[in-house]
């Protein structure tokens, strides 16, 4: 089921006996175009974003309490996708889980005393598939972590959780190593420049080898310009910029229907995300 909702659109995956009960992902209508959603059950969905050249699959997740059924139909699923694919599972898993000695899937972050059976077949999709569960990496006071509390006794739990690819959980802005042009103090350098070159960008774009369409920087304009800020002020410090940034996707067009030689050809470069830059440098 799909329902629009002002800006924005709700993919649900429902019971076919129980409307009421199901799973759903509701995204930016600026993201339509780049989505595909797979409504597996009503308990897992999938909703592909495709970024070109790589492709996230983010799923919303509800297990039943000790239900081992559910995380090996969770595990063929997984099987499915390419290896070389981001993927999220976020949702209410019904899983406790603690520290544990032997597996790299979990951080510091987790208050559980004992791992239930929900959350060793957690740990175990984890390390079959590289994922870390994210939240437990991140230190937080203690009713930041939990995410349940029962209305009838008023116990805690974290049974909730983001469980993150490694190739995306580990993924970091790249650190300047290449001379750049010119140098110039960043303190000139605010976030409303960034918002300015942001919305200058030209959309509908095929993305570069970053993978980031001009769409998914303007949605959020002003959280993209507190993500991009720090960033574009290192590179006014150092006077250096990504070795990424030297490299580009060009591709080939014919300039007629009789081209035969490569000066009946023209190259298009992809977006980039250092055209934010550029349309910084360029503005008045």
């Amino acid at each position: 089921m799909v329902r629009n909702l002002l800006d924005y659109t709700l993919y649900c995956s429902l019971n076919a006996e129980h409307v009421w009960a199901g799973v759903a992902i509701m995204i930016h209508n600026k993201l339509k175009r780049f989505v595909c959603f797979n409504p597996i059950s009503s308990q897992i969905c999938c909703l592909t974003l495709n970024l070109g050249y790589k492709k996230v699959h983010l799923f919303n997740i509800y297990a039943p309490h000790n239900d081992s059924v559910f995380y090996m139909e969770l595990e063929n699923v997984l099987k499915e996708l390419p290896h070389q694919d981001g993927i999220i599972l976020a949702g209410d898993f019904n899983a406790s889980v603690c520290k544990y000695k032997n597996s790299s899937c979990l951080g510091n972050a987790t208050l559980i005393q004992n791992t239930n059976p929900n959350g060793k077949r957690l740990i175990e999709i984890c390390e079959l598939f590289n994922m870390k569960i994210g939240n437990t990496f991140f230190n937080h006071p203690t009713h930041h972590i939990m995410t349940y509390k029962s209305p009838s006794f008023g116990t805690t739990s974290q049974i909730d959780f983001f469980v993150i690819s490694t190739k995306i959980f580990k993924t970091r802005w790249p650190r300047p190593r290449c001379d750049y042009p010119f140098q110039s103090p960043s303190q000139n350098l605010h976030k409303s420049d960034i918002v300015g070159a942001i919305k200058r960008l030209k959309m509908h774009k095929a993305a570069g080898a970053d993978g980031i369409f001009a769409e998914l920087w303007e949605i959020e304009v002003d959280l993209s310009a507190s993500l991009l800020l720090p960033f574009f002020r290192e590179i006014w410090n150092t006077g250096k910029f990504p070795d990424e940034w030297m490299t580009s996707i060009i591709l080939n067009f014919p300039k007629n229907k009789s081209a035969n030689c490569l000066k009946d050809y023209r190259g298009i470069a992809l977006s980039h995300t250092k055209n934010v830059h550029i349309h910084y440098i360029g503005q008045d």
